[in-house]
């Protein structure tokens, strides 16, 4: 299978306008982002602290790391990018292309966008702008598809939401009106 490489922008989230685009390897072992150094230096990126990294040959490395904004196949994410060597080649790592919602196909090697970013497993209350603040997940999912959803629905996106039957405490919560979900703990 031949390596497969995207085009890659990296931009200085505190001033846009500075960037870096390059040719990146898609690491598919690689967890984080790397650029080099110079680049992620030169667009204004500064080291945030240090990471201990394994790479390919087995030895530990400790290596500065930065968080900036890594645009690629239509999509921004926010990721950790390491400070590679002047002559390094660029990687993007698996938490990028997983918080793009891209994923490796692994019958032919090419990237596939999913339809939807994963969240199964999701537990938390998520925040919905302009609302009264964090609700519970299923509340979130529901109201983004109704704008007055209706008991049953909501307890039946809680049971597929949290994967807890209607009967559960989270989903008789859940089925509260929002006016009276805010107020409750």
């Amino acid at each position: 299978m031949e390596a497969l490489r995207v085009a890659v922008t990296i931009r200085n989230p505190a001033d846009p306008d500075r960037f870096w685009r390059g040719l990146f390897l898609v690491g598919t072992g690689a967890t984080d982002s790397l650029a080099p150094g110079r680049r992620l230096e030169a667009i204004g990126l500064a080291p945030k602290g240090r990471r201990i990294h394994e790479p390919a040959d087995g030895n530990e490395i400790a290596m500065d790391i930065a968080t900036g904004d890594l645009e690629f196949m239509g999509e921004t994410v926010g990721g950790t990018i390491l400070f590679g060597a002047d002559d390094a080649e660029p990687l993007l790592g698996l938490t990028a292309l997983a918080s793009a919602g891209v994923e490796i196909d692994p019958r032919d090697g090419s990237l596939k966008r999913r339809p939807a970013v994963r969240l199964k497993g999701l537990r938390t209350k998520a925040y919905t702008p302009g609302s009264a603040g964090f609700q519970p997940a299923s509340t979130v999912l529901d109201t983004a598809h109704t704008a007055a959803p209706s008991r049953h629905s909501r307890l039946q996106t809680c049971e597929e939401t949290l994967g807890a039957p209607a009967s559960s405490p989270a989903c008789a919560r859940s089925a509260q009106p929002l006016g009276a979900r805010a107020s409750s703990p």
